[in-house]
């Protein structure tokens, strides 16, 4: 059985992480965790006494991680980075607050039967014509700001770039998705041959952790390995339950748990601690003792 690496990007909840870290300790993964620079009241130590059966490995590199900005590409690729070392079957990036919906060998074996697809989200056919303007363009406020001057000065600067286009400066055709995903070691083997050309386009853009990935891959042979039920804004296509209509997304609670459950998929997003641990601790029960 190959093995996976589990990549989670966590910035709270500690109790919420332990649960996660603990339904991902299985034989045949090891687990890579990212706390966010601002999480100064957590060093992770305590992470290790959940896990018995997988490698843990706490980044010593902590970004501040911020909405929108380029914090977030280099905290995923860095954490893409560390884990190549080792090569694994399938990488999985998580958030602290998503759980698996599944034992680990279940999970192990839908994926040994995959024939190498690369579970990426994609919204639509074609980009929306404003996200392509955020990341098409060079932007120098990469975080939505409440302050007038400066959302004045992002819509100066946006228009003063009328002949700036960085897809075709760059000849690349540009996509956009979530950012969560399962891949194989070939493509993040890519990802990371190609880390200076994704600093060159995205580090002066707005939200481009949901385009990075989508664009390296539908300009290369990747694109003919991407899931199916894809380009529709379908999260089957990561395998994942993610309710956008009811929150932003919305926080799964006890009353949610057979739709989960039932759903076939093989991971969730999101969940809350503060607003219901009954459902996670169901889910940590179904995982591990089933």
């Amino acid at each position: 059985m190959a093995k996976h690496a589990y990549l989670i990007m966590a910035h709270n909840q500690p109790k919420l992480l332990e649960i996660l870290i603990q339904c991902l300790d299985y034989h045949e993964n090891d687990i890579y965790v990212h706390l966010d620079q601002k999480w100064t009241d957590f060093d992770g130590t305590d992470l290790y006494k959940y896990v018995k059966k997988s490698k843990l490995y706490i980044l010593k590199d902590r970004y501040d991680v911020r909405w929108g900005s380029y914090s977030q590409i280099l905290c995923e690729v860095r954490l893409l980075e560390e884990a190549v070392k080792k090569h694994y079957s399938y990488y999985h990036l998580m958030s602290g607050m998503d759980l698996p919906l599944k034992p680990q060998k279940e999970i192990h074996e839908i994926f040994d039967k995959s024939n190498n697809i690369e579970y990426i989200h994609f919204d639509a056919p074609e980009i929306d014509s404003e996200v392509y303007k955020r990341v098409s363009k060079y932007n120098f406020f990469a975080s939505k700001s409440k302050k007038i001057w400066e959302k004045i000065a992002y819509h100066l600067i946006m228009a003063l770039q009328f002949k700036v286009d960085l897809g075709k400066k760059y000849g690349l055709t540009f996509q956009k998705g979530a950012n969560w995903f399962s891949i194989t070691d070939e493509l993040v083997q890519y990802v990371i041959d190609n880390k200076n050309l994704i600093e060159k386009v995205f580090k002066h853009t707005r939200c481009a952790d949901e385009v990075f990935l989508q664009t390296l891959v539908v300009n290369s042979k990747f694109k003919n390995h991407i899931s199916p039920n894809n380009f529709c804004d379908n999260y089957e296509s990561i395998l994942y339950c993610i309710d956008w209509k009811r929150g932003n997304p919305y926080v799964y609670r006890d009353d949610d748990y057979d739709e989960l459950i039932g759903s076939n998929m093989c991971f969730a997003r999101k969940f809350d601690i503060n607003v219901d641990a009954k459902i996670v601790e169901k889910i940590k029960n179904h995982v591990l003792y089933e």
